[in-house]
């Protein structure tokens, strides 16, 4: 990867280590760490897209970002991964350490699908 300054490599750098974060917490809430999958692809039928689910535990598929959440390539992303979570058997969650955009926010009402804002 050519080096960027701040832009997309920073916000890659800035997801992993909140989805470190995240799965220190299933770990401090007792589950067992090989029954946590980290980058789990799936491929939904729907949509013909494989995605990637930042963190899966306990049945549940959690993507995680860190920053503003916004424009309709995060729309797509949570709809692409939305039915490939539900095709395979798993709820699907979505937590931000940062904000969403109202527009983003929309799909996720309209999906039902669990979310946070937990701050920045």
């Amino acid at each position: 990867m050519s080096g960027n300054r701040g832009g997309v490599r920073s916000v890659q750098i800035g997801n992993a280590r909140q989805a470190q974060v995240l799965f220190k917490d299933y770990v401090n809430r007792g589950i067992n760490p090989e029954t946590i999958e980290v980058e789990k692809s799936a491929t939904s039928e729907v949509t013909g897209r494989t995605v990637k689910f930042d963190i899966v535990a306990e049945n549940t598929a959690t993507e995680v970002k860190a920053g503003y959440v916004s424009g309709s390539d995060a729309k797509v992303q949570i709809r692409n991964q939305f039915y490939a979570s539900q095709e395979n058997g798993l709820q699907y969650r979505y937590v931000v350490y940062g904000r969403i955009s109202w527009p983003v926010k929309l799909v996720l009402i309209r999906f039902n699908i669990p979310f946070e804002e937990r701050g920045e």
